[in-house]
């Protein structure tokens, strides 16, 4: 079965899923597909060698509202204002809808093969994806009602949209992790199409464990010893959370290592690059 066209990564914060998304783009970039990293209000990502759309709220409803209003200069007369900015902003749920609706109309073109959002964090992403929902059920009729609809279709259409979680083999990451899926899924109706667990430790050497079953006594060697103690307890641990996540997921999961050092952006992009999409493009 193909890709979604619409990727959506999230995750909680911290646990690399914006080096991910960077890392897809990237790879599935040089694999000749159209491809766009996409973020919502704020431009971090912009630097990485891939197209880069940023969909800003304020942005979003101008071109909304000029398309209702079938010119911009009449837009500009009626609406392009600092109260817009206010009422946009203070309107709940908006911002979203209107983000949400930009990136759907993105995918429903032809201007990209394959777009890879790098969605907030875990508890705006549920926000975000909640909104529709939300918004759905305030509205009674009109165009704005339509469009949440589209939206929802869309989101709700595997063929069109998957979710790719990311987080790591730590005692709260996976929690939350767990929680996250369980969320998406069941709450907002959304389906994973992968699961990342990042920063994967490399087993200790043979020759390591052999010295850690007859170790000098004492000296300088002491800390070393239990230093790589420590860290043989910490990697058994790791192992099990890696198996608890393993079993409670059914979609497949990435094991992405930990790098000891620390990269550039470029490095580390093409790094995970090489990795990931090979492996998400033959799922």
């Amino acid at each position: 079965m193909p890709l979604p066209k619409l990727l959506i990564i999230t995750g909680k914060g911290g646990v690399g899923k914006s080096a991910v998304a960077a890392a897809l783009a990237h790879g599935f970039s040089l694999q000749n597909k159209k491809t766009a990293l996409i973020e919502l209000a704020e431009e971090r990502l912009k630097n990485f060698d891939v197209p880069h759309i940023c969909i800003k709220p304020d942005e979003a409803f101008r071109e909304y509202a000029t398309q209702l209003l079938g010119h911009k200069a009449l837009y500009k007369l009626l609406l392009d204002n600092r109260l817009v900015s206010n009422f946009i902003h203070a309107t709940p749920g908006l911002n979203e809808i209107l983000c949400l609706g930009k990136l759907v109309a993105l995918a429903e073109s032809d201007s990209f093969d394959q777009l890879i959002l790098d969605a907030p964090a875990t508890g705006h992403t549920v926000a975000l994806f909640d909104a529709p929902r939300i918004a759905l059920a305030a509205l009674q009729h009109g165009l704005l009602k339509k469009r949440v609809q589209n939206i929802l279709r869309f989101l709700h259409d595997p063929l069109m949209t998957g979710v790719v979680l990311v987080t790591l083999p730590e005692e709260l990451p996976v929690e939350e992790g767990l929680e996250l899926y369980q969320h998406l899924q069941q709450s907002l109706n959304l389906k994973i199409t992968a699961t990342l667990l990042n920063g994967c430790a490399e087993d200790l050497s043979p020759d390591i464990l052999r010295f850690l079953e007859h170790p000098p006594e004492g000296g300088a060697a002491g800390p070393w010893v239990e230093w790589l103690r420590q860290e043989q307890t910490r990697q058994r641990r790791e192992k099990e959370l890696i198996q608890q996540w393993q079993t409670a997921v059914k979609e497949p999961t990435c094991l992405l290592p930990w790098i000891p050092s620390m990269p550039s952006e470029r490095q580390l992009k093409e790094s995970f690059a090489a990795i990931v999409t090979p492996w998400i493009s033959n799922l």
